[in-house]
């Protein structure tokens, strides 16, 4: 699934933080300007949620969580954390997933995470 984020960001021009406005503590409204953009964020969709879980709850296994300093550097738009120890799916548990091109899921502890090119994509807690 494709999540699409707007993010808006004023942008204030120099005329109005230095000009004679920002002098005399007039408004800087009119210097302002709002830009739109859009960032589109893979995550895991509601079904690769509902897949997971029901697996792990069906087959009873519980994987280990990670240590605490690794489970905190594993952050979303980071690199995964060197030395963690990521495995892959259980085969049918993959088969149960849609394949998304150059997109991997490894398990990393009790969590699913979702890697592109390296970089964490998404986490997912198994057992929420």
């Amino acid at each position: 699934m494709v999540r699409v984020i707007r993010i808006g960001v004023v942008l204030v021009g120099l005329a109005g933080v230095v000009g004679p406005a920002a002098a005399q503590g007039k408004s800087r409204a009119k210097d302002q300007a709002v830009v739109q953009t859009t960032v589109s964020v893979e995550v895991f969709d509601r079904a690769e949620v509902r897949v997971i879980r029901d697996y792990y709850r069906e087959s009873g296994t519980r994987p280990k969580p990670l240590p605490p300093g690794i489970a905190k550097n594993l952050s979303r738009g980071k690199p995964l954390p060197p030395g963690i120890a990521k495995k892959v799916l259980p085969s049918d548990l993959s088969r149960r997933l849609t394949a998304r091109d150059g997109i991997e899921r490894v398990l990393a502890g009790d969590r699913v995470v979702m890697v592109r090119a390296g970089i964490v994509i998404d986490i997912l807690a198994i057992f929420d």
